[in-house]
């Protein structure tokens, strides 16, 4: 890593000048599109580094680490919404988007109106690779190492962008400066909200506008997938069951396998089309500044940092918009140091005022949407869904019926805002041929679940023209 790192860095200077020097901890998605953007907006005005220990080179090409060198893959579908796709490069987009690398699964949208086409979605590990394979041709530096803070000051760089994700040890190592985050504001009574969440990874038999509908009424299951029914099936767990998944071996040997299986049954998954079970926790605090300035001896010749994607604000995945405002935010951030090196090339915490005002308007925007997709409210009150679903049977009369009549309010209130917005829109019959194969715990689960909330999260994106109108 020396050798590389002595490779990278110029010696130490009074003033720096031209080009800037980037280094870019995590090389995943919103670390690749930063290092793509930068190189091409900015061209010889800067030099770009990213570290991934996730990479390895092979002669003078970089790959993903596999298995067998220890490394997993990250499978799981995201959605990416037409409006952020619109602010990529032409020619990064059909890279991205090849034919048939994609699926449309979604409603439009705000976010994905008629005139831009439906929201996008496709496996995380296909937008890895696109994008590392994309950069490989560029100037900018592969680095397969980890990335170690405590030589940043040796690497002597401009700006540090610190992309690693929602569990940052370089976020951590400068929390001096960026300050700690504040969980209160996501806590009900004073307890920081927490959601664990099982993941299995499976193959559907369902249409996309099934599956859509079905994860649209309630809130205990969620499914995203490709056209061709693979993707992952997130169930949301109790307080109780994800104590006892961590203390078991087997999801299969759980007291609540049979509620899973009801999850299965929901979405036309065999058990035989059950590739893989993880289990991960979420939950989300508040960052008090996205920007700070490390390592510096004068005003001239300091390190800018900043948090970028997950590691600025990591958010619940339920309502979606994690990689999208991540991306979001790189566009900023670009944009704002094309601004300043327009005027000159020493960087002062002004010159990227606006991008710091960006980042506490996405952090607001999709947090405030994700708490919604966390709790839901009951008169002047407020409860997480963990709990509403964690209802014990014998406690309840339960009503078969009025479950399902329940459900069908739930399916008439989506169905009619998604009608003209969803293709192929599935009739109430099928539905309740879904749902009439749960038992009665599962369907009482779902009903107080609630459907997705819409309307408090509802609402405009943000929109980086207000910010950068010449920057376009």
């Amino acid at each position: 890593m020396e050798t590389l790192i002595k490779k990278y860095c110029k010696s130490k200077q009074t003033l720096r000048g031209l080009p800037i020097r980037v280094v870019i901890s995590g090389g995943g998605p919103v670390g690749l599109l930063l290092a793509i953007m930068l190189n091409e907006t900015l061209g010889n005005k800067v030099e770009v580094a990213i570290y991934d220990k996730r990479w390895k080179k092979n002669g003078k090409k970089v790959y993903w680490k596999t298995k067998k060198d220890g490394n997993t893959r990250r499978t799981q579908v995201i959605t990416l919404q037409s409006k952020l796709l619109k602010l990529l490069p032409s020619h990064l987009l059909e890279h991205l988007l090849p034919n048939n690398g994609f699926s449309e699964v979604w409603p439009y949208s705000q976010d994905s109106p008629i005139e831009l086409g439906r929201p996008k979605n496709i496996r995380i590990i296909d937008i890895e690779n696109r994008l590392l394979n994309y950069v490989q041709n560029s100037n900018v530096q592969l680095i397969p190492e980890k990335f170690q803070p405590e030589k940043t000051q040796s690497l002597n760089c401009d700006i540090l962008a610190i992309c690693e994700g929602v569990h940052s040890q370089t976020r951590q190592y400068y929390k001096s400066e960026f300050g700690l985050a504040d969980p209160f504001p996501y806590s009900i009574n004073g307890e920081h909200l927490e959601d664990v969440i099982l993941s299995i990874q499976v193959k559907s038999g369902l249409s996309t506008s099934e599956a859509v509908i079905l994860t649209l009424i309630q809130r205990r299951f969620l499914l995203n997938m490709t056209n061709d029914g693979y993707g992952h099936l997130n169930v949301r767990l109790t307080k109780g069951e994800a104590q006892e998944f961590k203390r078991s071996n087997s999801i299969f040997s759980t007291t609540f396998w049979p509620k899973i299986q009801d999850g299965l049954k929901l979405f036309s998954i065999q058990p035989n089309d059950v590739m893989e079970v993880n289990c991960f926790n979420i939950s989300m605090k508040h960052e008090s500044r996205f920007s700070t300035i490390i390592n510096y001896e004068s005003s001239s010749n300091a390190t800018h940092a900043f948090l970028l994607g997950d590691a600025a604000n990591g958010i619940h995945f339920w309502p979606g918009r994690g990689l999208n405002q991540g991306f979001v935010s790189v566009m900023s951030l670009v944009k704002s140091l094309q601004e300043r090196l327009l005027k000159g090339n020493v960087l002062r915490a002004a010159d990227y005022s606006k991008h710091e005002a960006v980042m506490h308007m996405l952090q607001h925007r999709h947090k405030s949407r994700a708490w919604e997709a966390m709790i839901r409210r009951v008169g002047n009150k407020s409860f997480s869904i963990r709990q509403l679903i964690d209802v014990d049977d014998e406690l309840l009369e339960t009503n078969r019926n009025q479950l399902l009549n329940d459900l069908f309010g739930q399916f008439v209130a989506i169905s009619s805002r998604l009608n003209s917005r969803l293709p192929n829109m599935p009739n109430w019959d099928m539905i309740k041929e879904r749902l009439e194969l749960l038992s009665n715990e599962t369907l009482k689960a779902l009903v107080v679940s609630g459907p997705w909330e819409t309307f408090w999260s509802g609402g405009p994106e943000i929109d980086l023209n207000i910010f950068y109108p010449k920057a376009n």
